[in-house]
């Protein structure tokens, strides 16, 4: 019982010395000051929201029906789930990793300083996936964890791996082309070799 109790005891201890009150230390910081919340997408809003929310104001910003200007052929696909969003303080403005779950993938949008989607590209995609619907996702960043940033996914249903996939968010859409044409390649001089 005394174990009990002191591992109790130590548990919340550690539970309460652990924790941050971050709106103490609150900093108005350049990023996000030119934020206008507006919609941005062709598709009207249809989400409906009840009188215990009658605060909330709901902005679509994209839908597969958009298309982005600095990417036009960019299809943002279905069943959008997990996500991470990041500001670039290099480029400033945001980046939104996002799976695209039937889609067996995950896209990175670009939004400008105010918000707006701009581009859009598929940083991980079905051939890397072994078309895996890619469900709940976590950003890691160096602020929050100490190391990264990583975007961690996992695997839901489908395909042949239901492990957690790790994508760079900031990495080339060139070597998500370059790495499915290796495979190819690599997988065209096996069958060579084994004839």
């Amino acid at each position: 019982m005394k174990t009990k109790y002191l591992l109790l005891s130590a548990s919340l201890l550690t539970l309460l010395v652990s924790c941050n009150n971050d709106d103490d230390n609150a900093t108005n910081g350049a990023q996000g000051k030119d934020i206008v919340l507006q919609s941005h997408s062709t598709t009207p809003n249809f989400l409906k929201t009840t009188s215990s929310f009658s605060n909330v104001d709901v902005y679509p910003i994209l839908s597969s029906a958009d298309q982005l200007p600095d990417t036009p052929n960019f299809i943002y696909g279905s069943m959008a789930d997990g996500a991470g969003l990041m500001y670039n303080q290099q480029d400033d403005n945001f980046m939104l990793i996002n799976n695209i779950e039937a889609d067996y993938s995950i896209a990175r949008i670009t939004l400008d300083n105010t918000f707006k989607p701009v581009a859009g590209e598929y940083i991980l995609n079905s051939d890397a996936t072994a078309a895996t619907a890619q469900c709940s996702g976590s950003l890691i960043t160096p602020e929050e964890h100490g190391f990264g940033p990583l975007y961690l996914s996992g695997g839901e249903w489908g395909g042949a791996s239901k492990g957690v996939f790790v994508t760079e968010p900031f990495k080339l859409v060139l070597l998500v082309l370059l790495q499915r044409f290796l495979q190819q390649w690599d997988n065209g001089v096996q069958k060579m070799l084994s004839l």
